[in-house]
C-alpha cells in the first residue's frame, strides 16, 4: 500500500469518526506541528552557514599546509647548504690527498737518493778496507 493510499484511508476513518471539517483540519496539520517545518530560506541559511564554516576550515588547513611547505623549503635550503659544504670539504680532502701523494713521492725520491749515496759510500769504504787489508 502506498503512502497516499494510507493517507486516504486515514482521512476516511477520521471523516467517519469526527466529521469532514475536523478530518480536514487534522489532515492539514504536520505531524509535529508547524514549528517543526523548515522553510527553504531557513534551510538555505543553515547551508550557507555550514558552507562558510567548511570554507573557513579549509582555509585554515590551506594556511597550515602553506606553513609546512615553507618549512620544507627552509629545510631543503639548509640541506642544499650542507650539501655545498660537503662538496667544499670533499674538494679540500681531494687537494689534501694530492698533497700527501706528492709528499710521499718526494720522500721516496729522497730516500732512494740517500740509499744510493749510502751504497756508494759503502762500496768506497769496502774498497778502502779491502785495500788496507791487502797491504
Amino acid at each position: 500500500m502506498s503512502v497516499e493510499d494510507v493517507r486516504v484511508q486515514i482521512r476516511r476513518l477520521l471523516e467517519e469518526k469526527l466529521g469532514v471539517d475536523e478530518a480536514t483540519y487534522l489532515m492539514d496539520r504536520p505531524a509535529g506541528g508547524w514549528s517543526d517545518l523548515v522553510t527553504w530560506s531557513a534551510l538555505d541559511a543553515r547551508l550557507d552557514a555550514l558552507e562558510a564554516r567548511i570554507g573557513s576550515r579549509f582555509s585554515e588547513v590551506g594556511a597550515r599546509f602553506s606553513e609546512v611547505g615553507a618549512r620544507f623549503s627552509e629545510v631543503g635550503a639548509r640541506f642544499s647548504e650542507v650539501g655545498a659544504r660537503f662538496t667544499k670539504l670533499e674538494a679540500r680532502m681531494d687537494a689534501f690527498d694530492e698533497k700527501l701523494v706528492a709528499l710521499e713521492s718526494r720522500l721516496m725520491a729522497q730516500i732512494e737518493r740517500r740509499f744510493r749515496v749510502q751504497t756508494a759510500w759503502l762500496v768506497v769504504a769496502l774498497g778502502v778496507f779491502a785495500g788496507i787489508l791487502k797491504a
